[in-house]
């Protein structure tokens, strides 16, 4: 860790369900004031009528997030899908290979013979770890809130499908009173493959954060209506940060966004694809 951060609290999860077994440390009671169990969620519009119900969608999944998730998928699929063919194989040249190249033969280059190598052939590959800050600010929409968790899942998908290995974690980045807060569940490890009907829900479901962690907020003497949104911080990690203020964004800003997501995972558009890929919104 670094040691320039100062992190007052810090909890970690290896798996939603650890978090959500967690909160059962105080029997579903919330501290006085706070509001994320059986009291109306209208000022948080969280669309769950209990937090059994949002429980329930972490386990049984969010069909109808799916679907919409699926749809952002599908904007980009064919400009992607192109992408994926031109990306996932990789003229390497060395001192041996499958042909030799004469140019460079000729030129005295010693690595003069080539070879096609397709991205995720090697099994060492540096593992990506993705942290998504779901911590937001009141007047951040449910929306807003979908928008940024369906591009986020949609990176995720592209990166996997170019052979690379995500580990997705979810954030909460607090401030209560100057002291700061974090907490990191694991929801994704590289060795899983995207589970669409469970990750909608964690990563874009309003109910993520105003039921299920703001519960463990709770417990942990921290009152989710006196505290802020703050940044979360994790080594070697492509962090998306805490919303404090936004607007649901419309299909073109979605794509952007995946494509920033996947250019911080190392894939690299040249400015004809993200043409192609912006256009395909429009």
């Amino acid at each position: 860790m670094n040691d320039s951060i100062k992190i007052d609290e810090r909890h970690e999860f290896d798996s939603l369900a650890e978090l959500i077994k967690d909160n059962l440390r105080w029997n579903g009671a919330p501290v006085d004031g706070a509001s994320s169990h059986e009291r109306g969620g209208t000022r948080f519009n969280d669309f769950t009528e209990s937090y059994d119900a949002a429980v329930k969608l972490t386990q049984n999944g969010w069909r109808e997030g799916v679907k919409r998730v699926e749809s952002l998928r599908r904007d980009l699929d064919d400009a992607v899908q192109s992408l994926v063919a031109a990306k996932a194989a990789n003229m390497v040249y060395a001192v041996d290979g499958d042909w030799v190249d004469v140019g460079r033969l000729v030129a005295g280059d010693p690595e003069c013979c080539g070879s096609w190598h397709i991205q995720g052939d090697d099994r060492n590959e540096k593992v990506i770890k993705v942290v998504a800050n779901v911590s937001v600010s009141c007047a951040v929409n449910a929306e807003t809130i979908f928008a940024r968790g369906a591009a986020c899942l949609a990176a995720v998908d592209i990166i996997e499908s170019l052979g690379k290995r995500v580990e997705l974690w979810i954030g909460l980045g607090l401030n209560d009173c100057g002291k700061r807060i974090e907490t990191h569940v694991l929801v994704k490890p590289a060795s899983q493959p995207l589970e669409l009907d469970r990750l909608a829900f964690t990563l874009c479901h309003a109910s993520m954060l105003r039921r299920v962690l703001f519960a463990h907020m709770e417990l942990n003497r921290h009152n989710p209506c006196r505290t802020f949104p703050g940044p979360v911080w994790s080594e070697d990690a492509i962090i998306l940060p805490e919303l404090k203020t936004g607007r649901a964004p419309g299909r073109e800003e979605n794509i952007r966004e995946v494509i920033k997501i996947c250019e911080l995972a190392g894939i690299v558009f040249n400015a004809e694809d993200l043409a192609g890929l912006v256009s395909s919104a429009l």
